[in-house]
């Protein structure tokens, strides 16, 4: 498939807060109950122990993505960011989690991350929504500012995997039956419609492993950075996703903030 950077309804400013939440609450539990934090956290957290960092910067966090799944695997400090900040889930993860996980409660633009916010940046299921100028922009600040960088998406583009964002509406659906609290804004068909339009435009959107290499050999020429890059299995299902994990050759631990 070829790579479209077409456009995300959730992107959009305009696109109303309760409907981007509700969409990806549900993508994510969907994402949970096929084992995606499971198999991140196979690969991720040895890489993490052999880092030593003391923090994790979660970029593009949304409704928290995999972060809770993963830190009942292992803890680990995990600082929660988002352009569009949603506290209610943030606060839920940081109560399931006292003393690992914080949130910044203003609105934090990956391309342009703060001074202060320093540790692992991760990007979950969310580097896609880069355009390529951008994400080269993302990794050659990470190469720059000398900050580890993990990438883990939950798609790939590949037309059998856009063929299966359609079976959002029934994702969608079934979360009215087993996720709790009960919410009768999940009846709306724009939630259903919201998943699987930018689903299908994610899939689109996707950096396959030799763009993602292709992205490192141009903003790390010098060999600074070890890149690690591959494809993982999702879970049980069978579908195999896009990783990309670098960190600064020699790296030592940062000092906390």
């Amino acid at each position: 498939m070829p790579r479209v950077h077409g456009l995300e309804l959730e992107d959009l400013q305009a696109c109303p807060a309760w409907l981007r939440d509700e969409a990806t609450e549900i993508l994510v539990r969907g994402l949970n109950l096929a084992g995606w934090p499971r198999a991140i956290a196979r690969l991720w957290l040895p890489w993490l122990q052999q880092l030593n960092f003391p923090r994790v910067i979660d970029c593009c966090s949304g409704s928290s993505g995999p972060i809770g799944g993963i830190l009942q695997e292992h803890p680990i400090r995990v600082t929660v960011t988002d352009r569009y900040p949603n506290l209610q889930a943030w606060q839920e993860l940081q109560g399931r989690f006292p003393g690992w996980v914080d949130y910044e409660p203003a609105s934090v633009d990956a391309r342009c991350l703060p001074p202060d916010l320093r540790g692992v940046w991760s990007f979950f299921n969310s580097f896609h929504h880069l355009t390529p100028a951008d994400a080269r922009k993302v990794l050659a600040e990470a190469v720059f500012r000398r900050q580890p960088v993990a990438i883990f998406e939950a798609l790939q583009r590949r037309w059998p995997r856009l063929l299966s964002v359609f079976l959002m509406p029934i994702l969608s659906l079934s979360s009215i039956l087993w996720a709790r609290p009960f919410r009768w804004r999940r009846l709306h068909p724009l939630v259903p419609f919201l998943l699987t339009f930018d689903g299908c435009m994610s899939c689109f959107r996707v950096y396959t492993e030799d763009e993602l290499r292709e992205m490192t050999r141009e903003v790390d020429p010098e060999g600074t950075f070890d890149w690690r890059i591959g494809s993982f299995r999702l879970g049980w299902m069978p579908f195999d996703c896009p990783y990309l994990l670098g960190s600064p050759r020699f790296a030592s631990p940062l000092p906390e903030a």
